[in-house]
């Protein structure tokens, strides 16, 4: 009686254990995991299920067939290699036909020379398929065992197949989004760049030069996507202020400057319904806050400003001056670095510009234009505003 509780109770966890690996890559399958750990998921499935001796998950590739992307254990000779290299005929054969195949692997073993025994292992192939379409392959290697693969072995991995490739389909298809939305990005910056050549390489250059600072104050790397997409779009909004102000080659009225000044509110309006845009906000609303509370438009001070702005607003303003404008030819970097150490602590957060400084003295800064095709590499992955009045250089910025 001891024993058989102790068997029902090792049933029951290792039911357990198969259906928490499954409810795993369920869960991440739908909520939009990373791929990688998709694949992960689903071997520490697979190993719950079967404990097998080696297991390889495969991604189809238009001119490589499939390519090995997650896999566990080791290849003892070229026949287990080439198999979990998805090389062999049995592979081929799955993908080829879009069913599984099932081969088995005779082993020898023995007690030395003097008797020898032929053991049977299993090797399955299951194609991965979306709508009839494979996308990958998975190959699983069991041990010698008494019973063959069967029926609900294959089930197992027909739900693990399911769930791997409409977890996959899902991201390739979240990734097509994306990329729409990058796509009117970039639509978006070029119509801006296009109405003002003076500026038209300005967001390529703030873009970089914002990229420095933020890897030299320790920004966590999956920001830099989102600094990328907020650099560029920062002054979408100037798209709604007029060619007679945003071109001006004199000093801008009261009334002139306030239509300017609107530009970051207007910005906002244009993303804020796009979810994927919305990291981009802090960047297009609070540029022009300055870090004791005089700025626009709502006029918050010190650390009550959004760190992505109080960046945005030191590498901007450097550009503004160094650059050649309609109303000015561009000032000399010596200039534009005393005039934001000038301006610290006052217009600026005297963190970002001591990131700033050290980022130039250690020859961080590159000042080369780039091309549009760095924001692409760039994004989860635009001019610059006219002087109101007489005044600093920073205040012309």
């Amino acid at each position: 009686e001891r024993g058989m509780e102790r068997r029902r109770l090792w049933l029951e966890n290792a039911h357990l254990t198969e259906t928490v690996a499954l409810y795993q890559l369920s869960h991440a399958a739908v909520s939009n995991a990373e791929v990688d750990e998709l694949f992960n998921l689903a071997l520490h499935a697979i190993d719950a299920e079967f404990t097998p001796e080696w297991t390889a998950v495969f991604m189809a590739e238009d001119d490589e067939g499939v390519v090995p992307v997650a896999s566990r254990g080791e290849a003892r000779d070229a026949s287990e290699e080439s198999f979990f290299a998805g090389r062999d005929q049995q592979s081929l054969e799955a993908l080829g036909r879009a069913e599984p195949v099932v081969v088995a692997v005779p082993r020898h073993s023995g007690a030395g020379h003097e008797i020898a025994h032929t053991l049977l292992a299993s090797r399955v192939s299951y194609p991965i398929c979306v709508r009839a379409r494979v996308i990958g392959l998975i190959n699983v290697q069991y041990p010698p065992r008494p019973q063959p693969v069967n029926t609900g072995d294959l089930k197992t991995l027909e739900i693990l197949s399911a769930q791997l490739g409409g977890a996959v389909e899902n991201r390739r298809l979240l990734e097509r989004l994306q990329g729409a939305y990058l796509d009117m990005v970039h639509a978006l910056a070029s119509a801006l760049d296009a109405r003002d050549r003076s500026t038209r390489d300005h967001t390529d250059r703030v873009c970089h030069l914002a990229e420095a600072i933020a890897r030299e104050m320790s920004w966590p790397e999956e920001r830099i996507p989102e600094l990328w997409l907020g650099c560029i779009l920062h002054d979408i909004g100037k798209i709604a202020v007029p060619d007679t102000i945003l071109q001006k080659p004199g000093p801008l009225t009261d009334e002139e400057f306030d239509l300017m000044k609107s530009h970051t509110v207007r910005g906002v309006r244009m993303v804020e319904s796009i979810p994927y845009l919305k990291p981009a906000i802090p960047y297009i609303l609070y540029p022009h806050e300055q870090f004791d509370g005089s700025g626009y438009p709502h006029g918050l001070k010190g650390d009550n400003i959004p760190i992505q702005a109080r960046l945005l607003a030191v590498v901007d303003t450097f550009d503004a001056i160094t650059s050649d404008r309609p109303y000015r030819k561009g000032r000399s970097v010596a200039v534009a670095l005393a005039e934001i150490q000038a301006h610290s602590g006052t217009q600026f957060d005297p963190e970002v510009v001591g990131a700033f400084m050290r980022a130039w003295s250690r020859n961080r800064i590159d000042l080369r234009v780039h091309n549009g095709r760095d924001r692409a590499a760039r994004l989860p992955r635009p001019g610059l505003q006219r002087p109101a009045r007489a005044g600093s250089e920073t205040e012309m910025a």
